[in-house]
């Protein structure tokens, strides 16, 4: 990386946001499972599955490089913590809902060991993102209502619990079907 990039990735507001890449690359993922695989043939659905190995390495990457990030690079205070902390820890939970969604259409081999995966990522974003939101409502209770510019992140946890709970919900009904 150059040096720049190397710079703004140690700016905590501009490194949490690297979580994003990863949750618009499970948008392509669901994209391609539910409106473009139905209309192709079985190649389709092995390029999906790729880019769906892919999106896990992306988040795997970010679930346990931020935190060695934050730790090592940037300087932590219960005071700035926000709700975009949970932004990069979330794309597991995301990334194992779009595998949800891609195991429904996969052979049962192919399957089975998606939807194994899509529980270990869901476990590990669900856990990291439960401790990133007890600090957000440490935060809050603290000390005072963040700015204006950063009070919507305190619907985060919001969105966290959706997505975890329609992941759930896609993972089991995959489970059913499988059986």
């Amino acid at each position: 990386l150059s040096i720049r990039r190397q710079r703004q990735m140690c700016i905590r507001d501009r490194s949490m946001f690297l979580g994003t890449f990863s949750i618009g690359l499970s948008n392509i993922v669901n994209l391609c499972v539910l409106v473009l695989a139905p209309l192709t043939r079985h190649g389709f659905t092995v390029f999906t599955w790729v880019l769906w190995w892919i999106n896990v390495a992306v988040a795997l990457s970010l679930i346990i490089g931020m935190p060695v990030l934050q730790f090592t690079r940037q300087e932590q205070s219960l005071v700035d913590v926000s709700g975009a902390l949970i932004i990069p820890v979330i794309s597991c939970v995301v990334v194992a809902g779009a595998g949800a969604n891609l195991a429904a259409i996969l052979h049962t081999e192919h399957a089975k060991l998606t939807v194994i995966v899509c529980y270990i990522l869901w476990g590990g974003g669900f856990m990291m993102s439960f401790i990133c939101t007890v600090l957000l409502y440490a935060r809050l209770s603290f000390y005072k209502v963040p700015d204006r510019s950063l009070l919507i992140t305190i619907f985060m946890p919001l969105g966290l619990c959706g997505m975890g709970s329609y992941t759930l919900l896609r993972l089991s009904s995959v489970i059913y079907n499988l059986s």
